[in-house]
């Protein structure tokens, strides 16, 4: 119970430090790519159109990360003029990013508890959490969340 504790603390502490100013630094020129292609991704398997060249045309990093915040960025639409439009910041593809990097936190936490000692894991978390290049790349809808989730899950 303890374990449980210690680790929806950090989570929280990880997603405070990332939530607090969200939508403060602009948008980057790559967030879009993700989001967008994403979202015609989530389009087309709703459609059931499986086989569409469209998935083969944007052979880049693992698709995870395009996948999901496609379906995050779907929140994040309206239609104009009968035209799906994203809004500015991508609020809840970036919301999907912190998640992620938040999750990614805590288990750098639990690696520590589980290998190392309490005190490792507590303080390898915080630091973690801290890093600024983390923390300023967690916020956007990019790769780098993804790509540190899956790496430490593994």
């Amino acid at each position: 119970m303890k374990k449980i504790v210690i680790l929806l603390l950090i989570f929280g502490f990880a997603l405070f430090l990332r939530l607090w100013n969200l939508n403060q630094m602009g948008r980057t020129w790559d967030e879009s790519d993700y989001v967008a292609v994403g979202y015609q991704f989530g389009q087309l398997i709703e459609k059931g159109d499986i086989g569409n060249k469209f998935f083969y045309q944007w052979t880049d990093e693992p698709p995870l990360a395009r996948y999901v915040y496609g379906i995050f960025g779907s929140f994040d639409t309206k239609t104009v003029q009968g035209k799906t439009v994203f809004n500015y910041d991508y609020t809840y593809a970036r919301l999907a990013s912190v998640i992620m990097s938040s999750v990614a936190v805590v288990f750098v936490a639990l690696i520590g508890l589980e290998f190392i000692s309490y005190s490792v894991g507590i303080f390898s978390a915080i630091i973690f959490a801290m890093l600024p290049f983390f923390l300023g790349l967690s916020q956007l809808a990019t790769l780098e969340s993804p790509l540190m989730l899956t790496f430490t899950a593994a």
